[in-house]
């Protein structure tokens, strides 16, 4: 018994990690809150890209904290130039407003930083559960400069389905 969690912590030692990356600006702590009934969809849009250094394409994005009652179901980044750097809570998944421009970077796409303004960070979220749930930060995984890296934004999501929503309408 002893040989084996040993080997098993070896193996789990000798896994590699993918280092922190640095292309991205990180922006300081920040977050929000909403009230979502259960199996409601809404997109996140508060979150922005700056790339800082070198260009970067975006190979995968998760939460970090939100289970189990929230569900990344999925997401999209917008190119400026848009008509706001961020539109804070859009419903449903994929979003369709008019205050969001139509283009979307497509998969693999690469973000650079000639503008000034950013990419916005769509972030499709199902409500699974009910409950008072916390997202703590948005991880993003992503190829710079010839290698991979992930790098977390803090930016706190606190969303409450109806039962925990407090009289002064805070979560």
């Amino acid at each position: 018994m002893a040989v084996a969690a040993l080997m098993a912590t070896l193996v789990v030692g000798c896994s590699p990690q993918i280092p922190q990356g640095t292309a991205l600006l990180t922006p300081g702590d920040h977050g929000w809150e909403t009230q979502q009934k259960v199996g409601g969809v809404f997109t996140d849009g508060f979150e922005t890209l700056d790339v800082v250094s070198e260009p970067v394409q975006v190979i995968d994005v998760r939460f970090e904290g939100g289970e189990p009652g929230l569900e990344l179901i999925g997401y999209e980044i917008v190119p400026p130039p848009r008509a706001y750097a961020s539109i804070q809570l859009l419903p449903g998944f994929p979003p369709k407003s008019r205050d969001l421009p139509r283009a979307r970077i497509q998969p693999g796409g690469v973000l650079d930083d000639t503008h000034p303004q950013g990419y916005q960070l769509l972030l499709g979220i199902k409500v699974v559960q009910p409950g008072r749930w916390v997202r703590t930060g948005v991880t993003i995984h992503y190829r710079s400069g010839g290698g991979e890296y992930v790098q977390t934004l803090p930016a706190e999501l606190i969303v409450c389905t109806r039962e925990f929503w407090k009289p002064d309408n805070r979560c």
